[in-house]
């Protein structure tokens, strides 16, 4: 049978306002009597219902996730910011935009209306922080992880688009490559367009030709249309290096190697904006800089948790440290 405070409160001869304010750790109490009924709770087994006690104490444990796509990135993203709030009994209730400004906004104007007490939003970088009037109206804590480094109203995490390829291209221009196919999303979306003004950065700030001919821009980001732009590469039997601008095209170049029987490792040197961790635990070993889905989970739980405790508190801004995970794909390949 199920223990309740009125058990609690029967066995200690006290009233449940009483028993409430010991469980709540509230003043008003005398010590003995805060002693007697603890020991009670104990001999008991009393183990309050969090739900009730967040209701009872004016708080809600629902925490409302905005992501920009269903893109693996963002998959992983959701499930460790589960993990961390199950951590500390907080539930999840998450929200996927297709990178949509306007669903975007009314999303979260509607968030007002739900029973959350906070909000994780990963901002697509299609939305301008000026458009974002109805963040202005949630009366809870807020924490933003963007692309975009603009903001003094939230706590915040940000990074860089442009930094990750151009730390991409970095890499294999320092490897020596002079020879490299750029495989690049369409340049129809924002951080498609900020992922290419990368590469052209680093080019120039390397003093490096900017050979049109040597990017390939897929229509759909997709493997397979990926693969099928790869094996064009492939049969120009002239570059030494591929970068990829997304890790679904690595996957693509990844099969059209697998296709012709030609492993990746000893035909080509591929560097890859984002993440391949599961490729790379089965032996493909890419070189790869990504947005770190551990470190941003984990600073937006330790962020918002930080906010509910202290709303008034300085409002933070984070950088997101974005190394490289070297993996050895960047060499050159000796002839």
């Amino acid at each position: 049978m199920k223990i309740s405070i009125k058990d609690i409160a029967e066995k200690a001869n006290v009233s449940k306002a009483t028993v409430s304010r010991v469980i709540n750790d509230k003043d008003n109490v005398s010590d003995e009597t805060r002693e007697k009924i603890k020991e009670i709770i104990k001999e008991l087994g009393y183990s309050p219902d969090e739900r009730a006690r967040n209701l009872s104490l004016g708080l809600n444990n629902n925490i409302a996730l905005i992501v920009p796509s269903d893109n693996p990135l963002y998959i992983n993203i959701i499930k460790e910011i589960n993990t961390r709030l199950f951590e500390n009994n907080m539930s999840l209730l998450f929200y996927i935009t297709d990178h949509n400004p306007e669903l975007e906004e009314d999303l979260i104007g509607k968030l007002k209306n739900k029973s959350i007490g906070g909000v994780i939003y990963v901002k697509s970088p299609e939305t301008n922080f000026n458009n974002m009037s109805n963040l202005n109206k949630l009366d809870v804590p807020v924490v933003i992880v963007s692309d975009d480094e603009t903001n003094n109203e939230y706590d915040h995490i940000y990074y860089s688009e442009e930094r990750i390829s151009s730390k991409c291209v970095e890499i294999l221009i320092k490897e020596n490559h002079e020879e490299i196919a750029y495989l690049c999303t369409p340049l129809k979306l924002n951080y498609e367009k900020k992922r290419y003004q990368g590469i052209i950065n680093t080019l120039q700030e390397f003093g490096k030709e900017i050979d049109m001919t040597d990017f390939y821009f897929v229509n759909d980001i997709t493997i397979e249309e990926s693969c099928s732009i790869a094996k064009e590469i492939i049969d120009k039997d002239y570059y030494t290096a591929i970068y990829t601008s997304s890790n679904i095209l690595a996957m693509g170049v990844l099969k059209a190697y697998k296709d012709r029987n030609m492993p990746v490792e000893d035909n080509i040197s591929l560097v890859s904006h984002g993440d391949l961790s599961y490729y790379n635990k089965i032996g493909y070993n890419i070189t790869t800089v990504s947005i770190p889905v551990h470190e941003v989970s984990e600073l937006a739980v330790e962020l918002l948790l930080e906010r509910i405790k202290n709303p008034e508190g300085q409002r933070k801004n984070i950088e997101l440290n974005l190394a490289p995970e070297l993996k050895g794909s960047e060499k050159l390949i000796k002839s």
